[in-house]
């Protein structure tokens, strides 16, 4: 029994890794395309001769991945982990705050915006919530059967 919980575990591992690296290889195409969506140039109503440019918010994949990689350790504590409740809460707590922090230190350092955060963790919820269905179909492993 034991041996069958490990090795779903490194299955689960092994997938998570392998769709961050695929996602990493497919994302470098659409970089300027997304980041430059929408360009304005010369605003003639206020006459001025700077160019303005509207960026649409694009969650960068540095963000993205590390979201991810941390929502999947929360999730195998809480799906694979024999500990009692108290333990699981406080850890996913901890990773909860750790994804917020380093959202949070993105925007701080001037590398984001805030709405690329927020858009980050919205399409890492998405992706997350796809690769946690992939594994439960392909392993036949429930969430609802481990009473969490």
């Amino acid at each position: 029994m034991v041996k069958v919980k490990k090795l779903t575990i490194l299955n689960f591992l092994g997938f998570a890794i392998t769709s961050i690296l695929v996602m990493c290889n497919y994302t470098k195409k659409f970089d300027n395309a997304s980041s430059n969506f929408i360009k304005i140039y010369k605003n003639h109503l206020l006459k001025k001769s700077a160019n303005i440019l509207a960026v649409i918010a694009s969650p960068k994949k540095i963000l993205l991945i590390s979201l991810i990689l941390i929502s999947f350790i929360s999730i195998i504590l809480l799906i694979f982990n024999k500990w009692n409740k108290i333990n699981n809460i406080s850890d996913n707590l901890k990773l909860l705050l750790f994804t917020i922090l380093i959202g949070l230190s993105r925007v701080y350092l001037g590398k984001h915006f805030m709405t690329d955060i927020i858009g980050g963790y919205f399409l890492s919820g998405f992706i997350l919530c796809f690769l946690i269905w992939i594994i439960c179909s392909i392993s036949k492993y429930s969430i609802n059967e481990q009473k969490i």
